[in-house]
């Protein structure tokens, strides 16, 4: 229900941004190696790699390097999505 909620507030904010340029978007990391991953334990972890199409957790500069396109002008028309950095999950 928050990833919805989210989702709905993207798309709203970016509407009534839009007037001053301003993009809004949701980055939607997947499993992230380090930090909050470290607690999971080692069969759920497993569990959701077998799910995941790259195989593996995804690594906190592959989440960064997103961001930081969204950020450039280069995604001057990417406003009001999410996007998943998810390994294809």
């Amino acid at each position: 229900m928050t990833k919805a909620g989210l989702s709905g507030m993207a798309k709203a904010l970016a509407s009534e941004l839009k007037r001053f340029s301003i993009r809004v978007n949701n980055v939607v990391p997947g499993m992230v190696d380090g930090g909050i991953a470290r607690g999971i334990p080692d069969e759920h972890r497993k569990a959701f790699l077998s799910h995941c199409a790259a195989g593996r957790a995804g690594t906190a500069l592959e989440i960064a390097e997103v961001v930081c396109f969204l950020l450039s002008d280069r995604s001057s028309y990417i406003n009001a999505q999410d996007i998943a950095v998810d390994g294809g999950f």
